[in-house]
């Protein structure tokens, strides 16, 4: 019995060195940081109807977004390449817990905006950047774009 008791005192001793030696992942980057980088336009819909697609699926296009680009070249400066070719350079911020992205002080002033520009439904991984603009676009004519970019 003693012996029992020592081995099985032996085996404990073992899993509480395997599991303090385990590693504890590293806590998922914020969308802050997952955000800085150079997006491309993946997909786009102009109130609920998809007109671009990921430039690969050639002939499923009704609409040029091949241009539209986002770059968050820092912790704050964004430069706005929109689907015409036009940039605009501002800065941005994450607010409402990382669900809406405002774009303000832009340069030039964006047609039909009036102060910043803000998108909804933000989602922000590694690799892909989803939201919404829900104002309307004079460029486009769409009352609202959901975009899905890549890098």
């Amino acid at each position: 019995m003693k012996k029992l008791n020592s081995l099985l005192l032996a085996f404990a001793f073992l899993g509480v060195l395997q599991l303090a030696g385990c590693k504890k992942k590293d806590d998922p980057k914020p969308a802050s940081e997952l955000i800085v980088k150079n997006w491309k336009v993946k997909e786009a819909k102009e109130d609920g109807t998809k007109v671009y697609d990921d430039p690969y699926a050639a002939g499923s296009d009704t609409k040029d977004y091949s241009r539209f680009k986002l770059e968050f070249t820092s912790a704050t400066d964004v430069r706005l390449t929109e689907q015409n070719g036009d940039v605009i350079t501002g800065k941005w911020t994450l607010t409402e817990s990382d669900k809406k992205l405002v774009l303000s002080g832009l340069t030039p002033q964006p047609t039909g905006v009036t102060g910043n520009l803000e998108y909804t439904n933000v989602v922000v991984t590694d690799s892909e950047l989803r939201f919404t603009r829900s104002s309307p676009n004079p460029k486009t004519g769409a009352s609202s774009t959901e975009y899905v970019l890549f890098f």
